[in-house]
């Protein structure tokens, strides 16, 4: 198990559309982050409320991957959304 899996990660900043209609996520700084419908998908999940175990086990329903595969790849996206101060926990 993760040692975050009981944290309460919340997103911070804004999703929204650059001028050719891409999705970027902006942080508090203004600073403007081109994403994917699955990274965006993510961060919308990260209300503050839901924990990390529980944000697994909602991505490992929607997709043909255990929380235990996918934690991986989450984790590392979280650590991204992180250092672009797009997520606290």
């Amino acid at each position: 198990m993760n040692p975050q899996s009981e944290c309460l990660p919340a997103r911070q900043g804004k999703l929204a559309k650059d001028t050719q209609g891409n999705l970027v996520l902006i942080n508090e700084g203004g600073k403007a982050f081109a994403v994917d419908n699955d990274l965006s998908t993510i961060w919308l999940m990260l209300d503050g409320q839901k924990t990390y175990s529980e944000i697994l086990e909602t991505l490992s329903q929607e997709a043909p991957y255990t929380p235990s595969e996918i934690d991986p790849m989450v984790s590392e996206v979280l650590e991204k959304l992180k250092a672009a101060e797009l997520v606290v926990w």
